[in-house]
């Protein structure tokens, strides 16, 4: 069930900018936005859904490995967007110079997170 829970916790905190965006947005495609938000809670409740009616076989599947493994895709994880967001910065940057500074401060918001969380894990262990 803890899994379970998690999974939809995660799933609900990734759907949200979608559901922000398509409401308060004033574009012409913003209620897609919708479509896609809905569409992960769905699917995201459905593989919740099983993993509830595995029970206890999923929770303890989730051992202490699993801190490891989901560690390493985190890790991957960031490098990849990290290259995706600064070849984008750097794409808008070369085409409209200080003009296309809403890709920098994505940039900003990458790095000075990344900065956050190892800051409050350095302090907290």
């Amino acid at each position: 069930m803890r899994t379970a829970r998690t999974t939809m916790l995660f799933a609900a905190i990734l759907a949200l900018p979608y559901f922000a965006v398509g409401l308060f947005a004033d574009g012409d495609h913003a209620s897609k936005l919708l479509q896609g938000g809905v569409f992960l809670l769905v699917v995201a409740g459905l593989a919740a859904a099983w993993m509830a009616w595995r029970g206890k076989k999923i929770d303890e599947a989730q051992d202490e490995r699993q801190t490891f493994i989901v560690g390493n895709a985190m890790k991957f994880s960031f490098v990849v967007m990290a290259v995706a967001v600064q070849v984008y910065w750097a794409l808008q940057f070369a085409d409209q110079g200080n003009a296309g500074d809403t890709s920098f401060w994505l940039l900003v918001s990458l790095w000075g997170s990344f900065l956050a969380g190892y800051v409050y894990s350095a302090v907290r262990h």
